[in-house]
């Protein structure tokens, strides 16, 4: 590729895009340095065939148009597993646009204008942590990658951590009732029974769900020594 390329950015690895880059590196292959952002973790594959893998009439890698090995040999760099949306309302304030990313929950976000394009850097904002730094833009996509993979790990911790300490083991209906009123109770599926339940019903509260002992899914609410979370129905 010669240092003449310009940059072209294409956000989408579906079929679209894909096609879009495949009649550019036919018609221009030397004219763009490609890179493309796709939110699943593989290569371009035929949608409307989608449904013949679901029902088991064709593998996965039969309905690949453009398997990832694809994308090095035509030295397009590919982002997959990287969901990535440009917005670019310009007539709207720029407080007005960082709010609605804030309020539409984006994890990470790009800030980039003029000066930053000349001084090679783009402004990087973190919603989990509230950090605004800025970043070269070489090296944007891989500081974004392991800012969602740190935020994913605070945000799950953070959640278990609530999880156990809103949850009390008991050991009848009426302290699960009890508990349910400041989070969720666990108890012996075999206390409960369809007379427990209604128990529970009556003062607003259900069971979620039901889990064997080491956290597993069981095949029936038959099984033995069964655990049931219950919690306030809303």
């Amino acid at each position: 590729m010669n240092n003449k390329s310009r940059k072209l950015v294409v956000m989408g690895n579906g079929m679209a895009g894909a096609r879009v880059v495949e009649e550019i590196l036919k018609r221009a292959p030397e004219q763009f340095e490609i890179t493309m952002f796709g939110a699943e973790p593989y290569g371009n594959y035929n949608r409307i065939l989608l449904s013949n893998v679901l029902n088991g009439s064709q593998a996965a890698t039969d309905i690949f148009m453009n398997p990832l090995a694809w994308y090095e040999e035509n030295r397009v760099r590919l982002h997959a597993g990287v969901r990535a949306t440009l917005n670019e309302r310009v007539d709207v304030p720029f407080g007005r646009r960082a709010i609605d990313a804030e309020l539409k929950g984006y994890p990470v976000r790009i800030e980039i204008g003029p000066r930053d394009i000349a001084e090679n850097r783009v402004v990087m904002v973190r919603r989990v942590t509230g950090e605004k730094i800025a970043v070269p833009i070489d090296g944007v996509v891989s500081l974004v990658t392991a800012a969602l993979e740190a935020d994913q790990k605070t945000l799950y911790e953070q959640a278990l951590t609530r999880q156990r300490q809103r949850t009390a083991d008991v050991t009848s209906v009426p302290e699960a009732i009890e508990a349910a009123s400041a989070g969720w109770a666990r108890l012996p599926w075999s206390e409960v029974g369809s007379e427990g339940e209604a128990e529970l019903n009556a003062q607003g509260v259900t069971v979620r769900c039901l889990v064997r002992a080491d956290g597993g899914v069981p095949d029936s609410e038959d099984e033995p020594d069964l655990v049931a979370v219950v919690g306030r129905a809303y």
